[in-house]
């Protein structure tokens, strides 16, 4: 079987891919090029499909128990969070440097929503990001991690609806690419984290889905 030209340009067989860089991703949108509002997003340059598809669904879905995690965690999070000083956005872009641009699933930023009314919110201003992953997981945990990481982004989350479980990231070392400190909770913990000056605590059992029948 004949290689795609991701595969070869993935094993430097090939001449490699321009990246587009963030102001280039939204001229595109605002030409009409790209529709505000798909699932894309810009990691490296390259125009990436967001997987939000529960295990075995079509990529081109959201999936049921995805989507209620993330409302439950909006929810809780809205509830702990919002006001003057930080607030929760869900599904929204944040722009970690000339060629990202991701779309996490949470994310809470400093500052009232007002402020960003005419940019999205940069590495500066993230305190915590939240991917919700099933078939993403290997896309979450490699990728995002390295992104987010490498952006000095101070916590970061991924909720593994595969075993039911949160994986916990903080302490990013942007050199190296990591976080120094990881932590696994399950359901029955309860994780505190600090955002925007304050202390936080959320049950995991409030916001993680009960699992497909």
């Amino acid at each position: 079987m004949s290689n795609t030209l991701v595969d070869e340009v993935a094993t430097a067989k090939s001449a490699t891919l321009e990246p587009i860089t963030v102001e280039q991703y939204h001229a595109m949108i605002k030409q009409g090029i790209l529709l505000e509002g798909s699932p894309i997003e810009l990691i490296d340059g390259l125009l990436v499909r967001k997987d939000r598809r529960d295990k075995g669904g079509n990529i081109m879905t959201v999936g049921p128990r995805h989507a209620s995690t993330i409302i439950r965690l909006t929810r809780i999070l809205s509830a702990l969070i919002d006001g003057p000083d930080a607030h929760t956005r869900s599904q929204q872009p944040v722009t970690l440097d000339g060629t990202n641009e991701p779309e996490p699933d949470l994310s809470v930023v400093s500052g009232d929503i007002d402020e960003y009314a005419h940019h999205h919110p940069g590495p500066g201003a993230i305190a915590l990001v939240i991917e919700v992953a099933d078939s993403s997981l290997s896309f979450d945990r490699g990728e995002k991690f390295l992104k987010y990481a490498s952006a000095g982004i101070p916590t970061y989350w991924i909720v593994n609806l595969n075993n039911d479980t949160v994986e916990t990231y903080t302490r990013p070392q942007p050199k190296l690419r990591t976080y120094q400190s990881d932590r696994l909770y399950q359901r029955g913990d309860k994780i505190s984290v600090d955002v925007v000056g304050k202390t936080i605590e959320v049950a995991v059992d409030d916001f993680l889905a009960q699992p497909l029948p």
